[in-house]
C-alpha cells in the first residue's frame, strides 16, 4: 500500500466495492489506515518557521543525539560580500528551512535573492527561483501548504507563491515595502498571514494570492493626532482562530519605538487586544504555553514577556543580557523537588527557552519567570530553538549549531561553522536537523 499516493488510493475505491464483502472490509480498513498515516505525516512535517502555525518549535521525533555527523552541505547563497550580495553583513542566509508535505524537499530563502528547493535526502539543488534584485534578497522564511505551494516574503516588495515541484511563480502579491516576516498558515493552509515593514499584516488566500483582509498596526499608536508608523518584522503565530504578532517602530529610518503585541480575529482581522511594550522593537515570534493560556514573546530591549493570551494582561516579565529576537519555545521537563520524607523526587514542569544577543540560551519557569538555567553558546544568539521528543534543544549560535539538555542546559554537542547561524533549525520526521547559515550553506546533521 505504501507504493500508492493518496489520490491513487481514492481512485480505486469503486473497484474495491466490487469485491466480496470480506475483502471490501479489509481493503477499506487498509485504505483508511493509509489515509490517516498520510494526513498525520503531512500535519507533523516541519512546514514553516518554528514547525507549524502555532510556532511550537517542537518535534514528535528524536533529533541527533550526537556526536553530530554531517549528512550533506549545500551552497544556497553568497559565501562573502560581492556580486549578488552587495550589502555588507548580509551574506548566506538567515532564512529558516521548511519541508514539503512528504518531507522530500527543503525550501529556504537566501540573501542572493533566490528561493531554493533542495533534496532532503542528499542536498542536491532541485531548483532555485529568482525573486527580484531589490534590497538584501530574502530574509523571510518560507511556509509550505498541504498542496505544496511555497510562500515567502521578499525585499523586492512582494510576497510570492511558488510551485514546490518546479519553482514556477504561481502568484505575486505586491506590498508597499519589503517583507522580512515569515508567513504563518491557517489550519488547512488556505490562508497565509504575513507582516510587512510597512506595518501591515496581510491575510492572503494561498491558492491564488488574493487578499482576504489587511490590518494596519499603526492604528494603535497615535502621537499628536497622527499615526506613529509601525513595522512588522516578526513572524505571526496562529492558534484557535487568533493571530498573534509583534510590531515596533518604523523601518526607514529604523526606530525602536512604540512596540506592541497584537491579537486579531483570524477570520476578519478585527482587533481582540493590543499590549503596549514601550519604546522598543519586536522581531521575536510569539508562542503559547500553560495549556495555550499564556503568550510568550521576546523584546529588543532584552525582555521576555508573559501575557494572558485571552486579554493581553502582563503576567510577568524577565530580562536577559541582550536583545531578544530569538523566538521562544515551551516544553515539559523534569525538575527535582523535596519530598515529604526529606528526600528529593522528580516532577514535570513547563519551561520557556529563548536565545539572547548576549550569547546565552535561557530557560525560565512558565509560571513565575524564574530562571531555570542559562548556557553560553557564542557571541550572540538570534536563532530560535527547536525541541525534540526527548527534550533536547537545537539552536544556532555565533558560530556553530548547538544541542543542549533541556532540563539542565548542559551542552550535549556542537557542530562548528564559519559564521553565525541566525537561521532556526528544522527537524525532519527521520530526526535529521536542517539549518542554514550566514556562511552561505544549508546543511543536514544526523
Amino acid at each position: 500500500m505504501e507504493a500508492f499516493a493518496t489520490g491513487d488510493l481514492l481512485r480505486i475505491v469503486p473497484f474495491i466495492n466490487m469485491l466480496p464483502k470480506p475483502c471490501v472490509n479489509l481493503l477499506h480498513l487498509l485504505l483508511l489506515s493509509s489515509l490517516l498515516a498520510s494526513f498525520t505525516t503531512s500535519a507533523n512535517q516541519w512546514s514553516q518557521f518554528h514547525g507549524n502555525a502555532e510556532r511550537t518549535g517542537r518535534s514528535p521525533v528524536a533529533g541527533p543525539m550526537g556526536p553530530p555527523t554531517l549528512a550533506w552541505k549545500t551552497q544556497v547563497g553568497c559565501l562573502h560580500w560581492g556580486p549578488g550580495c552587495w550589502i555588507p553583513g548580509f551574506t548566506g542566509t538567515d532564512s529558516s528551512p521548511a519541508l514539503s508535505p512528504d518531507g522530500s524537499t527543503v525550501f529556504i530563502g537566501s540573501y542572493d535573492h533566490n528561493l531554493y528547493a533542495v533534496s532532503a535526502l542528499n542536498g542536491t539543488v532541485l531548483w532555485k527561483t529568482f525573486t527580484g534584485s531589490s534590497g538584501i534578497g530574502i530574509e523571510s522564511s518560507p511556509a509550505v501548504t498541504p498542496h505544496n505551494i511555497v510562500i515567502v516574503g521578499t525585499y523586492s516588495k512582494k510576497i510570492i507563491g511558488c510551485s514546490g515541484e518546479s519553482g514556477a511563480v504561481l502568484w505575486t502579491y505586491p506590498t508597499s515595502n519589503y517583507v522580512a516576516s515569515a508567513p504563518a498558515l491557517s489550519l488547512g493552509g488556505d490562508v497565509a498571514f504575513v507582516g510587512g515593514v510597512d506595518g501591515l499584516l496581510h491575510a492572503i488566500f494561498t491558492s491564488n494570492g488574493k487578499r482576504k483582509w489587511i490590518y494596519n498596526a499603526s492604528i494603535v499608536v497615535e502621537q499628536g493626532g497622527a499615526l506613529s508608523l509601525q513595522s512588522i518584522w516578526a513572524p505571526p503565530m496562529v492558534s484557535d482562530d487568533v493571530v498573534f504578532f509583534g510590531s515596533g517602530g518604523q523601518a526607514n529610518p529604523y526606530v525602536d519605538a512604540h512596540a506592541h503585541v497584537h491579537a486579531l480575529n483570524s477570520s476578519d482581522g478585527s482587533t481582540l487586544w493590543n499590549y503596549s511594550v514601550g519604546s522598543s522593537q519586536i522581531q521575536s515570534c510569539p508562542t503559547l504555553g500553560r495549556g495555550n493560556k499564556t503568550l510568550f514573546v521576546g523584546v529588543y530591549d532584552g525582555r521576555l514577556l508573559a501575557l494572558d493570551a485571552h486579554n493581553g494582561t502582563l503576567l510577568w516579565t524577565t530580562k536577559t543580557g541582550g536583545r531578544v529576537e530569538s523566538s521562544p519555545v515551551t516544553y515539559m521537563t523534569e525538575s527535582s523537588a523535596n519530598g515529604t520524607s526529606g528526600g528529593s523526587r522528580s516532577m514535570e514542569v513547563e519551561v520557556v527557552a529563548v536565545g539572547s544577543a548576549d550569547g546565552y540560551v535561557y530557560a525560565f519557569h512558565v509560571e513565575t519567570g524564574m530562571m531555570v538555567w542559562r548556557t553560553k553558546i557564542g557571541d550572540e544568539v538570534g536563532s530560535s530553538p527547536a525541541v525534540d521528543k526527548d527534550g533536547r534543544l537545537y539552536i544556532g549560535g555565533d558560530p556553530g549549531v548547538w544541542c543542549l539538555n533541556g532540563t539542565s542546559g548542559k551542552v550535549l554537542w556542537s557542530y562548528p561553522t564559519k559564521g553565525l547561524i541566525g537561521s532556526s533549525p528544522a527537524l525532519d520526521l527521520k530526526g535529521g536537523l536542517i539549518v542554514g547559515g550566514e556562511d552561505g550553506y544549508l546543511m543536514k546533521i544526523v
